[in-house]
């Protein structure tokens, strides 16, 4: 009977939320038991064996694109006739 009083005297809003939580944990638990497996298996085929030809020959042409575009991003190193514009340490 004390423990009655005690879940009596706990606000009413931990009580909406506990059982919220717990239908929820509950319905993840079935839905883990009821369910199927959640990932797809690619076999081998003639098709899987083009699409994955033409991913490598786009991947290899990315890669080529990115080799030639670095010599133009890299900044110039060389420092030493370039002045330091509207710096004190500049004048």
């Amino acid at each position: 009977m004390s423990f009655l009083h005690s879940v009596v005297s706990i606000p009413m809003v931990w009580l909406i939320t506990a059982a919220i939580i717990f239908a929820v944990l509950l319905a993840l638990w079935i839905t883990t038991l009821l369910s199927r497996r959640w990932f797809v298996t690619i076999k081998r085929s003639e098709e899987t064996e083009v699409m994955v030809f033409h991913i490598r020959r786009i991947a290899d042409a990315v890669e080529r694109l990115a080799t030639v575009r670095e010599p133009l991003n890299q900044p110039s190193l060389d420092t030493s006739e370039r002045s330091i514009g509207l710096s004190a340490f500049g004048r």
